[in-house]
């Protein structure tokens, strides 16, 4: 009787170490999963970064530039505070990514390609005002854009 209830209290014990682990196990995460997990942050334009416009380095103007992405892929900046009044960059909105995780396209229809690694995002898009863009300092801002972030 002894060995029926060591037995027994042995088979429970598994039985409950069994229920315990199966509760613990996650579910794997998808490629595009982790990505997003990867860019959620705040992405600042410093010393070590970079904003090119037409092969022209203008990082000098973009110093302290952020712009937060969010798990839900909206994104905030802080492009109002900039020097500049034109700027291909608003201060709120949303995009969506491609399959690949090579570009996203933004909620105004922008197409921007983008590269990420742990501590740097790089955005590259060609920025052309449509018609409803009006004011002469948008000339200023139209070509092509490569900008590099480091994550703060």
């Amino acid at each position: 009787m002894k060995k029926l209830n060591s037995i027994l209290a042995v088979l429970i014990f598994l039985l409950i170490l069994m229920i315990f682990m199966i509760s613990c196990t996650t579910e794997e995460l998808s490629d595009r999963d982790l990505f997003v997990e990867r860019i959620v942050g705040t992405w600042v334009v410093d010393e070590n970064s970079y904003v090119i416009l037409d092969d022209q380095d203008i990082t000098e103007l973009f110093l302290g530039f952020e712009i937060t992405i969010d798990s839900d892929l909206t994104y905030t900046s802080n492009s109002d505070q900039l020097i500049l009044e034109e700027f291909p960059w608003g201060t709120s909105g949303s995009f969506t990514l491609n399959d690949e995780l090579t570009q996203f396209t933004r909620d105004d229809g922008l197409v921007i390609i983008l590269d990420l690694s742990d501590d740097e995002l790089s955005l590259d898009l060609e920025f052309t005002p449509d018609e409803n863009t009006h004011g002469g300092r948008i000339e200023g801002v139209r070509g092509g854009w490569k900008c590099g972030f480091r994550k703060r």
